[in-house]
């Protein structure tokens, strides 16, 4: 990882060491995921002799998620499902979201294109009722893929607009009822 500091050069590009940091971050991540996901199927593949565990600390199937509907700035109609956590941090609320241009249009990965809205920074509303476009259902199917099914632990909306923190983003959105609109 880079000793140095993260350096931005004329015209809000990177640094040639920044870029090689990121990549090594990522090449790292591989290669323990590649490393994982050989332990386990090793332990598959030999249920008798292996003991396989997950760090799985919770999944969609098995708690209440927050669904939002991602809508097109102009035709109104829905694009994109997005699934995220809402956690209570004690004196207040987090929601845990993926940014959509940092994953669709800048090409990260999911887990490098991570946000954190926190009450404190973001005001936003959590109501335990189903959103409107899921028409008084708790249970919602995606509607892209029908095994994907989850139980909706209720409604988020954000009055103010917020945005990506993340370097070269610049994603702005709110959200009203559980649909995320952006600029």
């Amino acid at each position: 990882m880079s000793k140095g500091p993260l350096v931005f050069v004329k015209g809000g590009t990177t640094s040639t060491e920044y870029d090689r940091q990121v990549a090594a971050q990522r090449a790292d991540t591989d290669r323990r995921r590649a490393h994982q996901d050989a332990q386990m199927r090793i332990a598959r593949a030999h249920p008798d002799e292996a003991i396989m565990r997950t760090r799985l600390l919770g999944g969609q199937s098995q708690y209440p998620t927050i669904v939002l509907a991602v809508k097109h700035p102009k035709d109104n109609e829905i694009l994109e499902w997005m699934t995220c956590e809402i956690t209570d941090q004690g004196d207040e609320l987090a929601l845990i979201m993926v940014c959509l241009r940092c994953v669709f249009t800048l090409g990260r990965p999911q887990g490098e294109a991570q946000l954190t809205i926190k009450q404190s920074n973001r005001k936003f509303y959590y109501e335990p009722t189903p959103p409107k476009w899921a028409k008084g259902e708790r249970v919602w199917i995606n509607p892209r893929d029908p095994n994907e099914v989850i139980t909706l632990a209720g409604t988020v909306t954000m009055p103010e607009w917020a945005h990506c923190p993340h370097l070269g983003c610049g994603w702005t959105f709110t959200i009203d009822d559980s649909v995320i609109y952006t600029k």
